[in-house]
């Protein structure tokens, strides 16, 4: 067994023994059904934490859709089957369980499918200490112009890399999270005609209300 593989080996049997140990305190992407050949569509990862555990002094993503893609070259990894491209990703989201840190984000887009970023409070900010249940951390923002209809698997690890996604705080740095894989559904955009069809006996049901409410009038 190489030094690589040991390593890689190492990292996979420390996330089994991450979960196992705190089963309550998760980052989960949310499955999202997405439009085909659409730009800055959201896709968002919530958070589940217990008051117990450390305080939060931030998170570190390492989000992977796929295998990375084409254009994947980064260490032992091989891109393949073309998915949603990531954009960007926002850890400071509106209603955001860290959104009172005042520390910016650092983000690294590796490639078109693999996105590493990190939020850290500053100094002068609190430490997220109270409990929260499936409230957004992170939105992603994702591209699916020219991908092919289908689902796509969302992972917050990359074992092939030996990253993963975490909650920071405590003695260590690091607490140890459940990680949850999302699936990206990407279906075809409706054509006009369609959305006429739908809306027209919404149309046809008001005017009827309507010339009713008239007669009942005079």
């Amino acid at each position: 067994m190489s030094n690589c593989t040991k390593i890689f080996a190492g990292v996979t049997l420390f996330s089994i023994l991450s979960l196992t140990l705190r089963a309550d305190i998760v980052l989960q992407v949310e499955n999202t059904t997405l439009f085909q050949n659409t730009p800055n569509q959201v896709v968002r990862i919530l958070g589940t934490y217990d008051a117990t555990g450390p305080a939060v002094d931030g998170v570190l993503f390492n989000v992977l859709i796929g295998l990375g893609g084409p254009d994947a070259n980064l260490g032992p990894l091989v891109g393949n089957v073309d998915g949603p491209n990531i954009m960007s990703i926002n850890l400071k989201p509106s209603g955001g369980a860290l959104t009172t840190f005042t520390s910016n984000q650092n983000v690294s887009l590796a490639f078109n499918q693999f996105i590493s970023a990190d939020l850290l409070r500053a100094e002068t900010d609190a430490p997220r200490s109270a409990a929260f249940t499936n409230q957004l951390v992170a939105q992603l923002i994702v591209d699916t112009t020219g991908v092919p209809l289908g689902s796509y698997q969302v992972d917050l690890r990359n074992g092939t890399l030996g990253v993963s996604s975490n909650f920071l705080g405590g003695t260590s740095g690091t607490i140890a999270t459940n990680l949850l894989s999302g699936t990206l559904n990407i279906t075809a955009v409706p054509e006009p005609s369609s959305i006429l069809l739908v809306s027209l006996p919404c149309v046809a049901c008001a005017t009827v209300v309507g010339v009713r409410r008239s007669r009942t009038r005079t």
